[in-house]
């Protein structure tokens, strides 16, 4: 993500994550994802 996105986001009080090329890489069409981010766990069903 670059500064505009995230400053972007922060002003739109949009959530934001990053993640990494293999977390990316793991999600497939069709799969439900949450993203706790209290305890920053990204869940995959």
């Amino acid at each position: 993500m670059d500064l505009t996105v995230a400053t972007g986001c922060a002003l739109a009080n949009i959530p934001l994550i990053t993640i990494s090329d293999e977390e990316f890489s793991s999600i497939k069409n069709e799969m439900k994802i949450s993203f706790d981010t209290d305890s920053n766990q990204i869940h995959y069903q």
